[in-house]
């Protein structure tokens, strides 16, 4: 819907990334429990490799995935949709301008099924300070 402006058009990269989850979506999966395993080894104080101790170290919290800029939502469920069935994410995020966010609603409204950790919020540009230090 290019009528809410530039967030509301389906872009070619974000059509690629989606393909990505489609085509890969074990290595999403995967790449994914890799990251709950290094949050829990950094929770729990160790080195932050990765490692986890091995595989009995799955499960548990999962990752919390932010979408910066998210326009229409797209990515957002097509990440939701790769990860359906698991607990991969414990948290995801989508985020933008307010004028972006009934387009975003419509979509994680129509994707409900999928995305019951979702979080969509908008994101108020105007209001970040550019020269503040993160």
């Amino acid at each position: 819907d290019w009528d809410t402006g530039i967030g509301g058009g389906l872009w070619s990269t974000g059509l690629a990334m989606a393909r990505y989850f489609r085509n890969h979506n074990y290595e999403v999966r995967n790449n994914l429990e890799r990251l709950r395993r290094t949050r829990m080894t950094i929770t729990r104080g160790g080195g932050g490799d990765g490692d986890g101790g091995g595989d009995d170290e799955k499960g548990g919290a999962g990752v919390r995935a932010l979408e910066l800029g998210s326009g229409n939502g797209f990515l957002a469920a097509c990440l939701a949709a790769a990860t359906a069935g698991s607990d991969l994410l414990e948290e995801l995020a989508v985020t933008d301008l307010e004028d972006h966010l009934p387009l975003m609603r419509r979509t994680v409204d129509a994707n409900a099924h999928l995305m019951e950790r979702v979080d969509a919020n908008a994101h108020l540009m105007e209001r970040v300070d550019a020269n503040a230090h993160l």
